[in-house]
């Protein structure tokens, strides 16, 4: 049997090539204010890790997220922790590297964010036009739909008399007496046109409330909805966090009874293209030891306020 000699500086190209694959499609960022913590006590619990990191840093610390990783009900020994600033999460990595909690000493270190990189950004933006176009048809479909079937349920609550029975019903009402038309009474007849007519605009306004409540579920191009916000995150913190991408028209921060965040908010850009900019650029992003989760948000209700 022959062996074929392998080239091995041939084959450790190669491998460097893949590697440099790999790392041109890998986009991974340190996070400033999130860290991650390894090695922890199998049976230790997040109340008593936060307990440990604040008692462990000199100054005070604001925790805004911790998370230990569980697989099967058991602790993985890893935990992830977000803190208000930078500062506090360097003084994390200061003080609790290298020392021990328990009989188990700690490894702490910056969280890596895996983050898209522009040609993904770029792929999914078209994707999501793409999306948009087939909407758009569909959507022209179904009012093609919906203005057929309003036009049967008007056919449908019309008044008797104009309703074909037969179809020979125009050949019947044009040879019909004349005299029997001219018989009915005119208040009869204007009682029944009002009714007629009333009814008619009860249908004609049901089907404008039910268009009006379909428009109001598209979603808004300048308008976006931010969740996972730290709950002490303030409304100048989020703006300074956005306007580098584009005018803020608005910020709105629904609060408890305790005038707290409840966890998300609504801002509205602009523009199209700085909301875009801002949902790209800011989705999955550490701010404040939160990953920020940017969405589309539909549009804004308007109010009678509004409408004077």
């Amino acid at each position: 049997m022959k062996y074929t000699p392998i080239n091995m500086e041939k084959s450790r190209n190669n491998s460097n090539d893949v590697m440099a694959v790999t790392a041109v499609n890998e986009s991974v960022v340190t996070s400033s204010t999130r860290v991650c913590i390894k090695n922890l006590p199998q049976k230790l619990t997040e109340r008593e890790l936060k307990q440990h990191i604040i008692d462990s840093c000199p100054s005070k610390v604001y925790v805004n997220d911790l998370k230990i990783l569980m697989r099967n009900g058991k602790s993985r020994r890893v935990a992830f922790c977000g803190f208000a600033t930078a500062d506090m999460a360097s003084l994390c990595i200061d003080r609790l590297h290298g020392t021990y909690c328990g009989m188990a000493k700690l490894s702490v270190e910056a969280a890596k964010l895996k983050r898209r990189k522009e040609d993904d950004v770029e792929k999914e933006k078209e994707k999501e036009d793409l999306d948009k176009e087939r909407d758009v048809k569909v959507q022209n479909k179904a009012d093609i739909m919906k203005e057929k079937k309003k036009a049967e349920f008007l056919a449908a609550m019309a008044p008797r008399h104009q309703m074909k029975m037969w179809d020979n019903d125009d050949i019947i009402k044009e040879t019909a007496n004349e005299n029997d038309e001219a018989s009915t009474s005119s208040s009869s007849s204007d009682e029944n046109n009002s009714l007629v007519g009333s009814e008619n605009n009860r249908v004609e306004e049901s089907v404008k409330n039910l268009e009006d409540s379909s428009s109001n579920q598209e979603y808004s191009s300048t308008r976006l909805f931010i969740r996972n916000l730290p709950y002490n995150a303030s409304e100048d913190d989020i703006r300074t966090l956005f306007e580098s991408y584009g005018k803020i028209n608005e910020i709105h921060i629904p609060v408890d009874d305790r005038y707290q965040n409840k966890g998300y908010a609504f801002i509205e850009l602009d523009n199209a293209a700085a909301c875009n900019r801002a949902k790209y650029k800011l989705d999955g992003m550490d701010f404040m030891g939160r990953l920020l989760h940017v969405l589309p948000a539909r549009d804004r209700p308007s109010t009678e306020i509004d409408q004077v």
